[in-house]
């Protein structure tokens, strides 16, 4: 994983190329600026409906919830430089 300033050609097309091995297909969110992965590599883009992310958003704060919970009693928290 690498923290980006900015979703740009450059950047996507770096990620592609070091992280997908050639004719994989890639699934993403309907974000615009990852719609140039079609030029490099096979895209499908997914819209969620507002009803789906009723259902898994709160899951999804669950999950992070009980990952702080982790590393703070397990690790007794992380330093910030292993965050992005």
């Amino acid at each position: 994983m690498k923290a980006v300033n900015s979703v740009n050609l450059k950047n996507v097309d770096d990620f592609v190329k070091h992280h997908l091995l050639t004719g994989q297909n890639a699934r993403t969110d309907a974000f615009r600026g990852l719609n140039i992965i079609d030029k490099i590599q096979g895209h499908e883009s997914t819209v969620t409906s507002s009803k789906m992310i009723d259902e898994w958003l709160p899951l999804v704060l669950i999950d992070i919830s009980n990952l702080k919970a982790f590393l703070l009693g397990i690790f007794h928290g992380v330093m910030g430089k292993h965050l992005q």
